[in-house]
């Protein structure tokens, strides 16, 4: 592992980028601080762009325990966070990746010792601009598609007024099941806005909660935006594989100086800036047909997009 970080979580965030311009962010205590964090920031189309669409999830045991409250250890593993708890005699981890150049956010979850337990997974939503107020009232009318096996897709907005968002979200392991109770709203509060004096706290909604049974076999979230044919080709174990061997080549191609520690780091730094800009038809139409493909550089995570003038700073 690259960075341990073992007692000392507060005020640390981390960060994974698609390589769309869109990404996954919050702090190392499971919750979202500032108003750019969430699970899944996608980077849309117009007229959304990059869009906060899973704010958080709530992780408990089978008695209502929440995880995070046995957090013992942070890392990022080439770069992808990873966190350990250890709760009720159980050691359990938990890691993330993003799909390069898709906007879907997998979260695995690994029993590592202790006996199988019952794990419910309660998503929180908010689907806004990523710096737009935390106080803008939910896209209404909320709908929820039971798709069976344990997935799920939520829309957001009504389409007459352009506004309709759409978002699959997937639970995979032994007993895994989607369970709807009529939805739950509650206020959030995010500290870094309040530190900088912007509007701090904003509605969420939740659909209802996952449950499966981890043991021998992990469990996995998969929330998306892409079409289920994108995001469910690869298992979280193909997609952890295929990011880890497409950052290995990044430092392979870097300067002998630059592949190990810290150095090692900053290629994994400069790569998350790089992006293929979504909602650009044009450009791309006329990039395509030179053979070649958009390309562009993020002027600075989390608000920035792709602005010349910071870019160069």
């Amino acid at each position: 592992m690259d960075l341990r970080i073992e007692h000392d979580f507060a005020g640390k965030e981390w960060m994974v980028p698609n390589g769309l311009g869109g990404y996954a962010s919050g702090m190392i205590d499971g919750e979202a601080h500032r108003r750019h964090d969430g699970l899944l920031v996608a980077a849309l189309g117009s007229p959304f762009g990059r869009t906060v669409m899973l704010d958080k999830v709530v992780e408990t045991l089978g008695d209502g325990a929440p995880i995070f409250s046995g957090l013992t250890l942070f890392a990022l593993d080439n770069g992808l966070p990873v966190w350990r708890f250890e709760v009720q005699g159980r050691v359990i981890e938990r890691r993330l990746v993003m799909p390069y150049r898709q906007n879907t956010t997998m979260i695995r979850y690994r029993l590592l010792s202790g006996a199988p337990l019952s794990l419910t997974i309660r998503p929180w939503i908010h689907v806004r601009g990523n710096d737009g107020p935390l106080d803008q009232p939910l896209l209404e009318p909320m709908v929820v598609h039971d798709l069976g096996n344990g997935r799920a897709e939520v829309t957001m907005g009504h389409p007459a007024a352009g506004g309709r968002v759409p978002m699959t979200a997937h639970i995979d392991g032994p007993g895994a099941r989607l369970v709807l109770d009529g939805g739950q709203r509650t206020e959030a509060f995010y500290p870094i806005e309040a530190d900088r004096d912007y509007g701090a706290k904003g509605p969420l909604w939740s659909p209802g909660f996952w449950s499966a049974e981890l043991g021998d076999t992990d469990v996995v979230l998969t929330v998306t935006t892409e079409e289920w044919a994108a995001a469910g080709a690869m298992t979280a174990e193909q997609a952890f594989a295929a990011e880890n061997e497409r950052r290995d080549r990044l430092v392979a191609r870097a300067d002998p100086l630059l592949r190990n520690d810290w150095a090692r780091q900053l290629v994994l730094a400069a790569d998350a800036f790089l992006f293929i800009p979504q909602g650009r038809p044009g450009l791309a139409a006329r990039a395509h047909a030179l053979g070649d493909e958009t390309c562009s550089v993020i002027a600075g995570y989390p608000w920035f997009n792709d602005w010349g003038r910071d870019t160069m700073i």
